[in-house]
């Protein structure tokens, strides 16, 4: 384990969080809003300048899809023409950060957007849901669950954050909006395409009246779909062709012929156990309200899909969309909990996180972030 890295990256994340905390202690005093939109603006550039700084080797996908997009001559093309001539084509909104970055000959300018996008709506979701959340502890487990992740799944952390920011305004009834951000994060990653109308359905489902039988209906189709994949797999590989055929090519190779051994362990343990610690802290509360709920079945959702895995190796990519959701699940330990009781209960349900976070990411090597360098 790299101990400097360890360290740099506690320093972020700590220093991130306490401008977080500092905006919303003054909160409700109108008098400091000034102030406190600096502290928060500090809260999310500190972590961008140290995605943007860093080496192009740390994250598997920089050199995959964001070097071999930068060339000298860029500059003199207009956008469509860039596009047409990029080494590996990416999303169209993806594209457009990378052409950004070439006019001004700045790789670093573009990883700072790329971070950007993915933090922004994260926090926009939790202030949206500051009624049941603390900002400042979700952010917390988003740095220790997932800021490493996207250090390297860019394009799709920019779909996922925009996903959990679209499901706000679906929970709520305003499918407009849900629609309209749902299309801003098919512009990063063509996932959203599938997850956008899979977020609708479970949303639907949740809502029922009759949501325990259909919750235990849905856990048996997934069984039943887990047990008899390969029959139907030629039929998927014909829908998800559809959506990109990129899809129905990781159907038809990675399908059937995963193992155990392809579900990550440290993954389905650090965030299982999360997921068990929150629910225990908020039942002794006995302050349970439909928010509650919905968050902590999409929470499960993302744990069943990584039990997937073990038939299909990308069903990782569907679990870290359902993942987003313990960041507003660990939050709300503060709403529930009493003044003299957050911090303690708060410390308890980041253990899980920085677990995964110590081992995971900076002891095992997880997506090649654990060795931080600057340029």
């Amino acid at each position: 384990m790299n101990i400097l890295s360890l360290f740099i990256y506690l320093i972020t994340f700590s220093s991130s969080c306490f401008c977080f905390y500092l905006s919303e202690l003054l909160r409700k005093d109108r008098a400091s809003k000034p102030i406190r939109t600096v502290l928060t603006c500090i809260a999310i550039i500190i972590p961008c300048i140290l995605s943007a700084l860093r080496d192009y080797s740390v994250g598997t996908d920089v050199n995959a899809y964001i070097t071999v997009n930068f060339f000298s001559s860029a500059a003199k093309y207009d956008f469509g023409h860039y596009v047409s001539n990029m080494i590996l084509p990416t999303e169209i909104g993806f594209a457009l950060i990378l052409y950004i970055g070439n006019l001004f000959n700045s790789i670093g300018l573009a990883l700072f957007i790329i971070q950007l996008l993915i933090i922004l709506p994260i926090y926009w979701t939790l202030v949206k849901y500051r009624n049941y959340v603390s900002v400042t502890l979700g952010m917390a487990t988003f740095y220790f669950l997932c800021y490493n992740v996207s250090l390297s799944l860019m394009r799709g952390s920019i779909a996922m954050s925009f996903m959990l920011y679209a499901f706000y305004y679906l929970q709520h009834n305003n499918k407009i909006k849900y629609l309209l951000i749902s299309i801003i994060a098919v512009l990063f990653h063509s996932s959203a395409l599938l997850i956008s109308p899979l977020f609708y359905i479970i949303n639907q489902m949740i809502k029922s009246k009759h949501r325990k039988l259909i919750i235990i209906i849905s856990i048996t189709f997934l069984i039943l779909l887990f047990s008899t994949i390969e029959i139907l797999l030629p039929y998927l590989i014909d829908i998800s062709g559809w959506a990109n055929p990129r899809y129905a090519y990781y159907l038809s190779h990675y399908i059937g012929t995963g193992n155990a051994n392809q579900v990550f362990m440290a993954d389905l343990i650090c965030k299982s156990l999360l997921i068990l610690i929150i629910t225990w802290l908020i039942n002794k509360t006995k302050k349970k309200n439909d928010t509650y709920f919905t968050i902590l079945i999409m929470a499960l959702v993302g744990r069943i899909f990584v039990l997937f895995n073990a038939i299909f190796y990308e069903s990782m990519r569907i679990a870290y969309y359902f993942d987003l959701f313990l960041i507003l699940y660990t939050g709300s330990i503060f709403v529930y909990f009493h003044k003299s009781n957050k911090f303690t209960a708060a410390i308890v349900a980041l253990i899980p996180s920085f677990l995964y976070w110590v081992y995971y990411i900076m002891y095992i090597g997880g997506y090649e972030t654990n060795n931080y360098s600057f340029r």
